[in-house]
């Protein structure tokens, strides 16, 4: 009995979420103008970024922790604070891509009023924003993972550092990100350098 309980509460979890991203894609506003993107944008900070990415620094911080449920818990805390970072850079990705996406139906549309090195500036943002986005939200998912597994107290499982996920394969995060801001600021340099400067100091 208690058996077919978890498995109607899995289902019931599985299909809340399937409804919850429909209805989160669904509302999502998918064209934009750059007017629209600016506003939306979150503020990175960089230096935080590498810091708390580096794997060695992180060692250093855990070191020092002997205690096994204090150890369990910082992981658990870096682990979700780590979620927060990639949660802000995901949602920059997106609301550039939709963006760069509106421009490149602008382009197909009416390809005369572009020159081609418009043409390649909204083609670049447009492949770099979205291969953050897929990669960063598979990551997400990862993380999210972990901090359930790590949420059971008696469950024997080695935690991952947060440091590690700055890694998706071979992908460094941090890198794909920094590709999608300046393939951001770039498009931008189109409008006016104010508002290429505006997307760089936000994200």
């Amino acid at each position: 009995m208690v058996n077919h309980i978890w498995f109607w509460l899995l289902v019931e979890a599985a299909g809340m979420t399937l409804l919850y991203m429909e209805v989160k894609h669904g509302s999502q506003f998918k064209n934009r103008t750059l007017d629209e993107v600016i506003p939306f944008l979150r503020k990175i900070n960089h230096e935080q970024l590498e810091e708390f990415f580096n794997p060695a620094r992180e060692s250093e911080r855990l070191r020092f922790v002997v205690n096994r449920h204090r150890d369990r818990r910082s992981r658990r805390v870096r682990l979700d604070l780590g979620r927060e970072y990639l949660l802000c850079m995901v949602h920059n990705a997106r609301i550039v891509y939709q963006w760069g996406r509106t421009e490149y139906k602008c382009l197909r549309s009416e390809p005369d009023a572009f020159n081609r090195q418009t043409g390649e500036r909204i083609t670049a943002l447009c492949q770099a924003s979205m291969l953050f986005y897929n990669c960063g939200l598979l990551t997400l998912a990862e993380i999210s993972f972990w901090l359930l597994i790590s949420s059971i107290p008696w469950l024997p499982v080695s935690i991952p550092s947060a440091a590690e996920f700055r890694k998706f394969g071979r992908l460094d995060l941090l890198d794909a990100y920094e590709k999608v801001r300046s393939a951001a600021a770039e498009l931008a340099l189109a409008f006016g350098e104010e508002e290429a400067g505006e997307i760089l100091q936000l994200m």
